[in-house]
Formats: structure tokens, sequence, C-alpha cells
């Protein structure tokens, strides 16, 4: 019996060492895969010896009229360039001033907002309440006892068991000597 479990125990270790070189490979390949990338695709009315021409259109730093000089404001005329669907879009800040000189106030001063009376202020003008809450009398607290039963807060009313535990030491308790027969 003992010849045959430690067979099968044996069996057990060469399989299972098996699926964790094969998982352990499995993972080295999968990380040499990663940072691999496939080659470009063609258009398909393109031939791999063919030479495909890729235009990029300048980008002009703000600040640069369209000559590329340097402009002594930073008011810059708002070039538009066309979009892939081939409209034409703005910069979303063209409309708004590039420095704090530039910038106007507005024309009039924003509604005020009705704003609800502050309830009971106090000397400092903050919000007290009308009334602080008080513990319901009638509401029964934690730990009272009644009719053989404690309430819990949570639980209700439960039966009492008297609380607290009883140890009764086993006598050959840390002596190292058998404490049953077998």
């Amino acid at each position: 019996m003992n010849k045959e479990y430690n067979k099968k125990k044996k069996t057990a270790i060469i399989a299972l060492s098996a699926v964790a070189v094969c998982l352990a490979g499995g993972l080295f390949w999968y990380m040499g895969t990663l940072n691999r990338s496939e080659p470009p695709t063609l258009p398909p009315d393109t031939q791999p010896g063919d030479v495909v021409e890729i235009v990029v259109p300048e980008i002009k730093p703000e600040g640069t009229t369209s000559n590329g000089e340097s402009s002594d404001s930073m008011t810059a005329p708002v070039e538009e360039s066309p979009s892939v669907s081939g409209e034409v879009q703005e910069k979303p800040s063209a409309d708004k001033p590039k420095s704090p000189s530039e910038a106007t106030p507005p024309a009039q001063k924003p509604a005020e907002t009705d704003k609800a009376p502050v309830e009971n202020p106090d000397s400092s003008g903050a919000c007290q309440p009308e009334q602080t809450p008080k513990p319901d009398t009638n509401q029964p607290q934690s730990g009272d006892k009644q009719n053989g039963q404690i309430y819990v807060p949570g639980f209700g009313w439960i039966e009492n068991e008297g609380g607290g535990s009883d140890v009764h030491e086993a006598p050959n308790a840390g002596t190292g000597e058998a404490v049953g027969d077998m």
C-alpha cells in the first residue's frame, strides 16, 4: 500500500512539474511576441517595390505669422487648417484675448440668484437648527433587561444567557499526557 501511494505521489509531482514547465515556456513565448509588430500593410493598388509618398503639413507655433516671422504681440492671426473630412475648423480659443490687457469686462453683471434666507441665524449669521434632536425616552437603551431578555441595538430583544463564560480546565492539561483512551 505504501509503495502504491509513493508511486502515485511521484506521478502527480512529475505531471505537475510538466504542466509548470509548459506554462513557463508559454509565458516566455508570449512575452517575446509582445514587442514585435506586424509589418505595415500597403494599400491594395501598390506593389512592394512602389514608393508611397506621405505628406504632413507643417505645424507653425503660436506667435508666428504665416510668413514665419515672429510677431511682437501674441495676437497672431488664426490659421485655419483643413480637417480630415475637408471642413475648415477654428481653434476653440480663436475669439479669446491672448493677454490681460486685451480682455474686456462683461457688459452687465450676472443676475443674482435667489438665495434662501438663513433659518435661525446666530450672531455670526450661520444657520442653527430649530431644535436639537433628543433621544426618545420610550426607546429601550443598550443593555436594558426585561422578562429574561436583554436589548441590543440593531438586534432588538434577545434571550439573556448571562454573558461571560465558564472555563473548565482538563485534568491533564499542560502535562503532555494523553487525555483520553484510544
